[in-house]
Formats: structure tokens, C-alpha cells, sequence
């Protein structure tokens, strides 16, 4: 498989993280994705994505490990696409979930809705700072 569709297969188990086995297979489809294309940014991003959500819905998950993975998988899909909407969005979810730097979140979804109006998430996510 290439990137592409480990990202996609891993967005599929990210929107069923309710079921802590389902993260971490999303986790496992990110990971693998970033190991396909290591120049793919939302790959990185859908790995912070996963990485900032497991502490919440795994309770047994080390927190700050978790966070830590978010921080620098987020901090690496902006390195690579500091313009894609939803690079941005994550990078303000995981200040905000990770950081508690509501100043920095704002200003990431703002520019993650200004640039990407349709991407839901960042619209979301931006609602509930």
C-alpha cells in the first residue's frame, strides 16, 4: 500500500476511537504511512491526531508520552505543510489538549478555518476554545 491509502486507513480507524483498539490501529496506519513518505504531512498530522486523543480515550495511556509523540508529530506536518488547513487544525488541537495554550490554538484554527472553511475538524475545533 502506499501513503496515501495507510493515511486514509488510518483516518477510517480514527473516526472510531471510541474503541481504544481502533486508535492504536490508527496509530499503526499513521505510523506506517510516515515510514512510506516521510514527506507526507498529513500523515504526521493524522498521527498527532491520534497521538493527542489516546490519553482521552485509552485511560490507561501514558499521558505525556502521548503527548509528547502529538507534539512532534505536529510540529513536523507543519514543518512540511505550514498552509494545509488541516496541518494547522491538529497543531492547534494538540496546543490546546497538550499545552493548555489556548493563545496558540486559537490562532492555528484560525488560520487552519480561514484557509480551509470545509474542513470540519478545524471548524470544530475551533468552536470549542
Amino acid at each position: 500500500m502506499d501513503a496515501y491509502e495507510l493515511y486514509l486507513l488510518g483516518r477510517h480507524r480514527w473516526g472510531q476511537r471510541s474503541d481504544p483498539e481502533a486508535l492504536r490501529g490508527a496509530v499503526d496506519y499513521f505510523q506506517r504511512a510516515v515510514e512510506a513518505d516521510p514527506e507526507f504531512a498529513l500523515a504526521y498530522s493524522g498521527l498527532a491526531d491520534a497521538w493527542v486523543l489516546t490519553p482521552l480515550y485509552e485511560r490507561t495511556a501514558d499521558r505525556l508520552s502521548s503527548f509528547a509523540r502529538a507534539r512532534e508529530a505536529a510540529r513536523r506536518a507543519l514543518e512540511l505543510s505550514p498552509t494545509e488547513p488541516e496541518v494547522l487544525a491538529t497543531a492547534g488541537w494538540v496546543a490546546y489538549l497538550a499545552d493548555w495554550d489556548a493563545d496558540r490554538a486559537g490562532e492555528l484554527l484560525d488560520r487552519a478555518v480561514r484557509l480551509g472553511p470545509s474542513y470540519v475538524w478545524g471548524v470544530q475545533w475551533r468552536s470549542m476554545l
